[in-house]
């Protein structure tokens, strides 16, 4: 109770200090992805199927697009206020094409007066129409065809420019391809660059102005979500069971022994995988894919309540992967948990040899078991771990030499079931984890024991430890009892690693060993540009680095109550 009661103001100071330093991690990651090269909704459409370049003018993409534009919050401001100058548009965040937005926002701080952009802009839009009304593609020759296309394709460009003379020039290109095709004319077009030219404003772009957005705005989404914003909840009533089936949507449940089973299937087959079993359907709520689910009983049928907001990064929705369009949610929790299984039975058979090593190398100070296992540590830890992972599967994994282990993966995928039991799924996958265990611990050994051996030979000469012998104290005593959890600090130190570690895995044994965890995962979205998913990994190692540092002070009070957690 003493412990609890001078431990806990120290934790919560430590946890008041965690909030602006997640905040500062946060605003870190959400500059990254706002100013991350390309257009995320291209890369995100593209990655859901269909053509971002090819199919522009199709309204089936645009529609993908303004869909994928706002969940991903981006028909927002950028943050709750915006340093400027009175030239800037508030509302320039509405145009749709990040590249035509940047060059909108250039294009008005160069010529001082918005309206004349928006004009221009407004002014660009129907050139196209009319030459393919005036000049269709049946009464062109293969030479005005070409033309015509150029010309098109100049009119375009004008949305791409971002200074004067990039305009001009773009102007002129489209007059020559005007006059190889025929005769026509864009007089409004025409005149809102002329009315850019003469009627700019320069002195406006040197008035700072500051715009206030409210909390209805990227970040914002970005970090806490729909707090405190307008929710996004599909409601569906009078869901009824059909031939003991519930079902909506793409989710079913069938009840058999008593429970409510739910699975994603049309129909029952033999093939069937069950995931998830409730007692009732009343008053239950699950996750997928982005989506929270509610289900309530009303008289006599369901009403079912879909929660497609965003739940922001506190909330571990960090959006949608550029890779496949995915939640990044979901991809991160199952490499997470595989890299946190991995990492935490490593470490823990690290400390079960290590420490016992560490002891009987630092009580028998320069004997022969101190300089053998010293040798033998020593020659482990200098193989690197690509070697010795290789070196296990060869011999291990190999129908040549001894096939007594998995060559790859977590599971079979032939024969793996959602289904079986807790017991069933670890003593199938057991075996696929002790290589990779393997070649993550052995280098460990030698830099523990070593740690633990200094440790305890510097608290060995220590007075205290002088007089526990003098009273007569058995040697046993002695070392376990007054020197071992003196010298445990360092050992702590390491271990407040973990947390960090998990996230980082390790990419080379994860890519030897084929094991779908953090470090082949973060590695894999490096050479995609999946910043959502990079950004994920540096918010989440971040997180766990400051509580790695909090459990390490805890420990460090409990080990030795001479510590003062009061500064």
């Amino acid at each position: 109770m003493c412990f609890v009661k001078r431990i806990t103001p120290y934790v919560v100071r430590r946890l008041l200090v965690f909030i602006p330093t997640l905040i500062i991690i946060s605003l870190l990651s959400f500059l990254i992805s706002t100013n991350a090269p390309g257009d995320p909704v291209e890369k995100i459409v593209t990655a859901m199927g269909q053509d971002g370049t090819a199919s522009q003018n199709s309204d089936a993409n645009e529609r993908t697009k303004q869909m994928v534009r706002k969940q991903l919050g981006l028909d927002k401001p950028i943050f709750y206020f915006s340093l400027g100058t009175i030239v800037d548009c508030d509302t320039i965040y509405r145009i749709a094409d990040k590249s035509i937005r940047e060059c909108a926002i250039e294009l008005t701080r160069e010529v001082g007066d918005w309206e004349l952009v928006s004009a221009f802009y407004k002014a660009s839009k129907n050139p196209i129409e009319d030459v393919e009304i005036k000049f269709p593609d049946s009464i062109l020759s293969k030479k005005e065809l070409a033309a015509k296309s150029q010309l098109i394709f100049h009119l375009n460009g004008l949305k791409e420019v971002g200074s004067l003379k990039q305009l001009n020039h773009k102007m002129n290109s489209v007059k020559s391809w005007i006059d190889s095709i025929g005769a026509i004319k864009f007089p409004e077009l025409e005149q809102s660059i002329v009315d850019i030219d003469t009627k700019g404003n320069d002195w406006k772009r040197y008035v700072p102005n500051i715009n206030w957005f409210g909390i209805n705005n990227q970040y914002h989404l970005w970090l806490l979500g729909d707090v405190a914003l307008e929710k996004n909840i599909d409601t569906l009533t009078n869901v009824n069971i059909i031939n003991g089936i519930f079902k909506f949507d793409e989710f079913s449940f069938l009840k058999k022994e008593g429970e409510w089973w739910s699975f994603m299937a049309n129909s029952i087959t033999k093939d069937t995988t069950f995931k998830e079993s409730y007692s009732e359907l009343d008053g239950i709520s699950f996750y997928n894919n982005g989506r929270w689910i509610e289900i309530e009983k009303e008289d006599v049928s369901y009403s079912v309540f879909i929660d497609r907001g965003r739940k922001g990064v506190v909330r571990g929705d960090f959006g949608l992967s550029f890779e496949d369009g995915t939640y990044v949610r979901d991809k991160i929790w199952n490499s997470f948990s595989v890299s946190f299984w991995l990492i935490l039975f490593s470490i823990i058979l690290s400390y079960l040899v290590s420490i016992p090593v560490g002891i009987l190398s630092a009580s028998r100070k320069g004997g022969r078991f101190d300089r053998w296992s010293s040798m033998i540590l020593y020659s482990l830890y200098s193989l690197p771990s690509f070697f010795i992972a290789t070196a296990l599967l060869y011999f291990f994994a190999n129908p040549d030499f001894l096939a007594w282990f998995p060559e790859s993966g977590i599971f079979d995928p032939e024969i793996f079931d959602e289904n079986w039991s807790l017991w069933m799924k670890i003593s199938h996958q057991a075996p696929y984890f002790v290589l990779p265990l393997i070649a993550y611990t052995y280098s460990s050994f030698a830099f523990l024991s070593r740690i633990m051996r200094v440790g305890m030979v510097d608290v060995i000469s220590e007075d205290f430890v002088r007089t526990a012998r003098a009273k007569g104290l058995s040697e046993k005593r002695v070392i376990l009892k007054h020197v071992l959890k003196n010298s445990l600090l360092p050992v702590i130190t390491v271990f407040a690693n973990i947390f960090p570690a998990t996230v980082g895995g390790s990419v080379i044994l994860e890519s030897i060993f084929n094991i779908p965890g953090m470090g082949k995962v973060g590695y894999e979205a490096i050479l995609d540009l999946d910043y959502p998913m990079i950004l994920a990994v540096f918010t989440i190692s971040g997180a766990l680095t400051v509580i790695g540092y909090i459990v390490a002070d805890i420990l460090y009070a409990v080990v030795d109550p001479r510590i003062s957690l009061k500064k």
